[in-house]
């Protein structure tokens, strides 16, 4: 941070200050262009990030507009990848505009940290980043600066790596020449050359989104092997580079990298931009085609032999055909998976999602008699996923029809404290299944809305038995009675790690289910403890397979009733068998002792509009196995 004298006097002028509904609290940083402040939202209490243009660059009044329309243009790309601006204007002589506040660290950061990433991550990144620029490139704006210090890692609790590109533009801004020290005309360093494309180090005014393929190039290149490919003691060295030289192959500085993701780097990097990977769109493709959880897929130029890979032709993928499945090797590995995650539930060695830390403490928090709304709102106030949540919930017509809370501390009074930790533990159940892996979500669509449907039936089923079941934890163990499923997926999708399998030996849709079938209750209850849930869920969730004698309305009698039920109505997550269900159905209303006119009336009604969608968007475990 600097302590210059001027810089000194605007951090004492604007700490404090009021600004588009926000009041100025910190300063985060100080770049080329200006200064960075959080704020904080004087009625909701969310921060936001404020950037000011530097006193130097504000008096240029051609640089301020231009300053502006691109922030608007950026402002309507409206992607989850790329920074939301918010607002913008000017205080005193000084221009500002409002972005969202991002909690975690640039990729610059990680990589001083780490210095490479594996494989997963930098295809993971990569592809937000590629998905991101796509959508500015529809809009017809090119970044011109994409480098690890402009793409944000954000902590998100379901997310891990979730990206944010900002700083779109800023090298169109202001005038530069590329063979000087990479400054701008009021003398501040923009950054170094070394992910320019060959194009802008010509100084090519006519830049297109290619320029940007060459620069996500190089941050792949440099996140994969903790170099990148064109390194020079003077800027005319990496200049040089760029125009002229031909990259190093990945491998020579990481042997570990497949051979399909080393062609995608290469041909990134190709010097003449019509024979360049043509556009963010096909990168994404390419890197998703790379994802070691992925089918495996060979990468092959168009008309020319493979071995022509640093010739500077574009690239397509080709995907493999499956191989023949052995079925007496598949029980084999099915039974080794089996074994595999059932060891590391024994040893604590088993990875499973984490409730998000604010969920967790204000739970533990209101076990406290006397804990307040205020103490919980603090807890909860900063949490860029739950407090939106928490607030669109308390401003539903189940809770009135009165004005939305302004504050998490009204949102949360309205939902009241008797169900704040059924509605904390929902909402981080819903982050389980709503899995970030597109293959989870794919295999198991319609396993959100088939959860719902069988907490509300369970919870109705508690009500009308007037039992010693709680009709709240009959609820939150039909939505975990499944949460193991996604859980196992996930898992499956790593046993080439697992086993030091190759790909081609991933499992058939029978062997698949298998696994999950035996051992997502193992999972699931594995995951209840770790989130302190009650023993009532826990035994729920373990114990839901069949029906017990012992007491006929114990929850786990409910839960079974109500998920065979769910299914029934149509409210189901992949395939099963219409008698077997129906059989379950009539033996849970004769051992419960329930009504049919209840069953067929109220409890279907409620099953009918619980959840978002209906049986149309059922999954199946084969799309995941076709698309692995």
């Amino acid at each position: 941070m600097s302590s210059h004298p001027a810089t000194q006097t605007v951090r004492d002028y604007f700490i404090g200050a009021q600004v588009a509904g926000y009041r100025i609290t910190a300063k985060l940083g100080e770049g080329a262009m200006g200064v960075v402040y959080r704020g904080e939202h004087n009625v909701l209490g969310r921060p936001a990030a404020i950037k000011f243009l530097s006193a130097e660059l504000a008096e240029n009044e051609e640089l301020v507009s231009r300053f502006f329309t691109e922030a608007r243009a950026v402002n309507g790309i409206r992607h989850p990848n790329i920074v939301d601006i918010t607002d913008f204007g000017q205080r005193g002589n000084r221009h500002y505009y409002v972005m969202e506040y991002l909690d975690g660290q640039t990729l610059l950061e990680r990589l001083t940290m780490e210095g490479r990433t594996d494989l997963e991550s930098t295809i993971r990144i990569g592809t937000q980043v590629a998905a991101a620029l796509a959508a500015a490139h529809d809009k017809g704006i090119v970044h011109r600066d994409l480098k690890p210090e402009n793409i944000y890692l954000c902590n998100h609790p379901d997310y891990p790596d979730y990206v944010k590109v900002f700083d779109f533009g800023i090298a169109k801004l202001i005038e530069k020449s590329p063979v000087d020290t990479h400054r701008t005309r009021a003398g501040y360093v923009l950054g170094t050359p070394l992910y320019m494309s060959p194009e802008q180090c010509t100084g090519e005014e006519s830049l297109d989104h290619r320029s940007d393929v060459y620069s996500l190039g190089i941050v792949l290149y440099q996140m994969i092997t903790g170099v990148v490919p064109f390194n020079a003691p003077t800027i005319a060295g990496i200049v040089k580079g760029h125009i002229s030289e031909a990259p190093q192959p990945p491998t020579a500085h990481n042997a570990s990298i497949p051979p399909q993701f080393e062609e995608l780097i290469l041909a990134a990097l190709v010097k003449d931009p019509e024979e360049r990977i043509p556009d963010m769109r096909t990168m994404r493709a390419m890197l998703e085609e790379c994802d070691p959880s992925g089918t495996p897929v060979e990468l092959a130029p168009i008309g020319v032999e493979p071995s022509s890979v640093s010739s500077g032709r574009r690239y397509r993928a080709k995907a493999s055909a499956p191989p023949p499945v052995d079925e007496q090797a598949a029980d084999k590995l099915v039974a080794e998976l089996i074994t595999i995650i059932l060891e590391r539930i024994e040893s604590d060695r088993l990875v499973l999602p984490a409730m998000p830390a604010s969920a967790m403490r204000a739970i533990r928090e209101l076990d406290n008699p006397n804990v307040t709304f205020r103490a919980i709102s603090q807890i909860i106030g900063d949490d860029p996923v739950l407090a939106p949540q928490l607030f669109r919930r308390a401003s539903t017509a189940q809770y009135g029809n009165a004005e939305r809370p302004r504050t998490v501390e009204q949102a949360i009074s309205r939902l009241g404290m008797g169900t704040l930790k059924g509605t904390l533990i929902e909402l981080s159940a819903h982050q389980v299944y709503d899995s970030r892996n597109r293959k989870i979500r794919k295999a198991f669509k319609g396993i959100w809305d088939h959860t719902v449907a069988v907490a509300t039936a369970a919870r109705l089923v508690a009500e009308n038995l007037e039992s010693g079941v709680d009709p709240q934890t009959a609820h939150l163990a039909g939505l975990m009675h499944d949460v193991g499923k996604p859980i196992v997926g996930a898992l499956l999708l790593e046993a080439e790690k697992l086993l030091g399998m190759k790909k081609k030996d991933w499992l058939a849709q029978e062997a698949w289910t298998a696994v999950v079938e035996q051992s997502h209750r193992k999972v699931g209850t594995a995951l209840a403890r770790k989130w302190e849930l009650p023993e009532a869920i826990i035994d729920v969730i373990a114990a839901s397979k069949g029906y017990s004698s012992e007491e006929s309305d114990m929850c786990s009698n409910i839960v079974r009733f109500a998920n065979a039920f769910a299914k029934r109505c149509g409210k189901t997550c992949g395939d099963f068998d219409e008698e077997e269900i129906e059989d379950i159905v009539t033996r849970g209303v004769e051992h419960l002792g329930l009504d049919w006119v209840f069953v067929h009336d109220t409890l279907r009604e409620a099953i009918a509009t619980a959840g978002s969608s209906s049986a149309e968007g059922a999954g199946s475990t084969q799309a995941l196995v076709r698309d692995s």
